[in-house]
């Protein structure tokens, strides 16, 4: 669950854009990683719509205007007490202004 407000999260949503390439007179900014947790078979499993929320949220947190490269993995985690963990990365960048 995203700790972000309602509010921050439909800001996020609704601005970052998801893009295939990195266009001309972007600047990249950082990588941002989020994560979601499987625990227990009576939980809802993780869905990577909510992973790639979260990437989002962490993007527009640096001031990102956009995200590339977006990667999302199920990895096992019995190590976190998960079943399984739901592992995204992206490239946060701004755009040039138009």
């Amino acid at each position: 669950m995203s700790y972000a407000s309602l509010g921050d999260q439909r800001a996020a949503s609704q601005t970052i854009q998801v893009l295939d390439s990195v266009p001309p007179g972007a600047s990249d900014l950082a990588e941002v990683d989020a994560g979601r947790c499987h625990r227990s078979f009576v939980e809802t499993a993780p869905a990577e719509q909510a992973v790639l929320l979260d990437l989002k949220i962490a993007a527009y947190a640096m001031g990102a205007d956009a995200i590339t490269g977006v990667v999302i993995e199920k990895q096992s985690a019995l190590t976190k007490n998960c079943w399984y963990a739901l592992d995204g990365k992206a490239r946060a960048m701004r755009l040039s202004p138009p």
